[in-house]
């Protein structure tokens, strides 16, 4: 099984305990997951709205272009997930999993590996 939560949620944290964020808060130092970050697809998040005028604060980064990305690293995110032994959990800053990319991956991780997840 498969959590994901903020980091400021550790009632949520489930087994071990990843980020998935660019960057954590300062004395976290959780091991990073790379394969899950957003990476560049940030840039779209901060920059001005009248570059990408269509984007909506509901969603911290383009969803087609998140999932093109892990879709990309899936061969890698299989790897990975054949060497889990138990449950863990992905961490990320957002309170609400609905503003965050941890639900696409999420989504992801259920409809492309068909993995068991919990957002949180």
């Amino acid at each position: 099984m498969i959590y994901t939560a903020s980091f400021f949620a550790p009632e949520n944290h489930v087994g071990e305990v990843y980020s998935i964020a660019e960057r954590q808060p300062r004395g976290f130092g959780l091991p990073r997951l790379d394969l899950f970050r957003p990476g560049n697809l940030l840039d779209w998040w901060v920059c001005p709205k009248s570059i990408y005028p269509c984007k909506s604060a509901a969603y911290g980064l383009p969803p087609d272009l998140y999932m093109k990305q892990l879709e990309r690293r899936r061969p890698y995110i299989g790897m990975w997930l054949r060497e889990l032994w138990s449950g863990i959990t992905l961490c990320c800053w957002e309170a609400d999993p609905f503003d965050c990319h941890r639900k696409w991956a999420a989504e992801f991780l259920r409809k492309r590996l068909g993995c068991e997840v919990t957002v949180r």
